[in-house]
C-alpha cells in the first residue's frame, strides 16, 4: 500500500513594488503525495518501493527604495529516512555612495538520494550533482561592503565562510574562509586605481586532512580608452602554502590580469589574459567572451585555454543562456573549467551541464523539463566522478487554489568505487494554495 505523506509548501514572495513602497505578499500551499522508486539509495541493488512524500517551499521578500530582505526555505521528505532542506536569508541596503549585503545559508542533504518533489512551477536551474556517499550539512555566509561610490576614495570589503560536515565511514569536516579588502582611488572619470589584499584558508579534518592558506596583494588600474573601450590591469604577488604536507608545499609568484572590454549596443565583448597561483603552481589562462542581453533573453559566452604548471593545456568554456518568451522559459548552463576542491584543496577540471525548460500548456497547465550532468576529473586523492539527472513534471491547476503535480525522474551516478548505478522514479503531489499580503 502506498503510504501518503502530507506536503506543506509555503511560499511567501514579494511582488515588484513601487520604489517608494514596502510590503509583503504571502502564498501558502498545502498538499500530499507519494513516490515510487526502484533504487532510492542508489546502491546498485534495485528494489521497488513506495514512499510518502512531503515538500516545503518558503520565499519571503520585502523591497523598498534602499533596502531588500529575502528569506527562502526549501525542503523535501521521502518516507522516513530521506530529508533534504535548504534555507537562505539575504539582506541588502543601497544608497548613492554605499552598498551593503549579507547572506546566511544552510543545507542538509541525505546520503545518496537527492530529490526535488513538487517544484514543477519554478524554472529549472543549475544542478550540482557531485555524488555523495554520506549525509552532508553545509553552512555559510557572505558579507560585502562598498563605500565611497563615485567619490575620490572608496573601499570594498568582503568576507565569506563555508563549513561542510559529512557523516558515515568517510566522515570529514572542512572550513573554507576567504576575505578581501580593496581601496579605490578615482583620479578622473576615465581612470581609477586600486590596492588589494586577499586571504583564503581551507582546513579539512578526516581521512584526508588538509590545512592550506593563500595570501595575495597587488595593485590595479582601470582606464577608459574611449566611450566604448575599457582596459583593466592587475599585478600582484600570491603565496599558496599547504602546512600539513610532509614536506610542506609552498608556491609563490607573480599574479597578473589584463582585460580589454568593448561595449556594444546590447552587451560587450572582452579578452582576458591572466596568471594565478594555485596549489600545483601557476595557472595561466587566455579567454575570449561576449555578453548579449535584451528584454527577453540574455547570453554570456566565454571560451579559452588554461595551462597549469607542468601539464598540457586544457580547453575551458562557459555558456549561460536564458530566454523568457510569452509561454516558454529556457535556462542553459554549460561549463568546463577548474574548480577548487573542499576535500583536497587541489584544483581540478569540472564539467557541468544544466538545461531547463518551462512551458505553459493551455490555460491551466505547466510543463517543466530539466537535464543535468556533473563530472570531476581524478586527483591524487579522489577518483573521477560523474552524475546525471533527467526530470520532467506537469503541473495542472484543478481550480483557482488547487493543483496537481506529476512527473518522472532518472538519476545516474558513476565513480571508481561503486561503478555505475541508477534509479527510476515517479511521483504525484496535490496542493492547495492560500494567498494574502500586507
Amino acid at each position: 500500500m502506498i503510504r501518503l505523506g502530507l506536503i506543506l509548501a509555503v511560499v511567501i514572495s514579494g511582488p515588484l513594488l513601487a520604489e517608494d513602497d514596502g510590503g509583503l505578499h504571502a502564498d501558502l500551499t498545502i498538499g500530499f503525495g507519494a513516490v515510487i522508486d526502484n533504487d532510492i539509495d542508489l546502491t546498485g541493488m534495485p528494489a521497488s518501493a513506495q514512499h510518502g512524500a512531503a515538500s516545503v517551499q518558503f520565499l519571503m521578500s520585502s523591497k523598498t527604495r534602499t533596502e531588500k530582505v529575502e528569506l527562502r526555505f526549501d525542503g523535501d521528505v521521502i518516507g522516513h529516512a530521506h530529508k533534504r532542506s535548504e534555507a537562505e536569508l539575504e539582506y541588502g541596503r543601497k544608497t548613492k555612495s554605499s552598498q551593503f549585503a549579507v547572506n546566511v545559508f544552510g543545507q542538509k542533504h541525505p546520503a545518496r538520494a537527492a530529490y526535488a518533489i513538487g517544484r514543477g512551477l519554478g524554472a529549472s536551474g543549475g544542478f550540482d550533482l557531485a555524488p555523495s556517499q554520506t549525509e552532508s550539512r553545509i553552512f555559510g555566509g557572505d558579507i560585502a561592503l562598498v563605500s565611497g561610490i563615485e567619490r575620490p576614495i572608496g573601499f570594498d570589503l568582503s568576507y565569506g565562510v563555508r563549513r561542510r560536515k559529512s557523516f558515515g565511514p568517510s566522515a570529514t569536516r572542512s572550513t573554507r574562509q576567504f576575505a578581501r579588502i580593496e581601496t579605490v582611488f578615482r583620479f578622473s572619470e576615465l581612470t581609477k586605481a586600486r590596492l588589494y589584499l586577499g586571504d583564503e584558508q581551507l582546513r579539512t579534518s578526516g581521512s584526508t586532512a588538509v590545512l592550506q592558506r593563500q595570501r595575495a596583494a597587488g595593485v590595479g588600474v582601470t582606464h577608459k580608452l574611449s566611450k566604448v573601450t575599457e582596459v583593466d590591469a592587475d599585478f600582484g604577488w600570491s603565496t599558496v602554502r599547504q602546512v600539513n604536507a610532509r614536506p610542506s608545499v609552498t608556491n609563490s609568484g607573480l599574479e597578473w590580469l589584463l582585460k580589454m572590454t568593448r561595449r556594444q549596443r546590447n552587451g560587450s565583448v572582452f579578452t582576458i589574459a591572466s596568471s594565478e597561483q594555485i596549489k600545483a603552481g601557476p595557472l595561466r589562462r587566455l579567454r575570449f567572451g561576449l555578453v548579449d542581453s535584451a528584454l527577453d533573453r540574455s547570453l554570456r559566452l566565454t571560451v579559452g585555454v588554461a595551462k597549469p604548471a607542468n601539464t598540457t593545456p586544457d580547453l575551458t568554456m562557459s555558456l549561460e543562456f536564458a530566454a523568457d518568451m510569452a509561454s516558454t522559459q529556457i535556462t542553459t548552463l554549460a561549463s568546463r573549467d577548474f574548480i577548487a576542491s573542499d576535500e583536497t584543496g587541489e584544483s581540478r577540471i569540472a564539467t557541468k551541464l544544466a538545461v531547463g525548460l518551462v512551458r505553459k500548456v493551455g490555460a491551466r497547465g505547466t510543463m517543466d523539463v530539466s537535464v543535468g550532468y556533473f563530472k570531476t576529473n581524478r586527483t591524487s586523492v579522489t577518483p573521477e566522478r560523474s552524475a546525471g539527472h533527467f526530470r520532467t513534471s506537469y503541473h495542472h491547476a484543478l481550480r483557482r487554489d488547487w493543483g496537481v503535480v506529476a512527473g518522472v525522474e532518472r538519476r545516474v551516478r558513476r565513480d571508481a568505487t561503486t561503478g555505475r548505478v541508477g534509479s527510476n522514479s515517479g511521483f504525484v503531489t496535490f496542493e492547495h494554495k492560500f494567498s494574502g499580503g500586507l
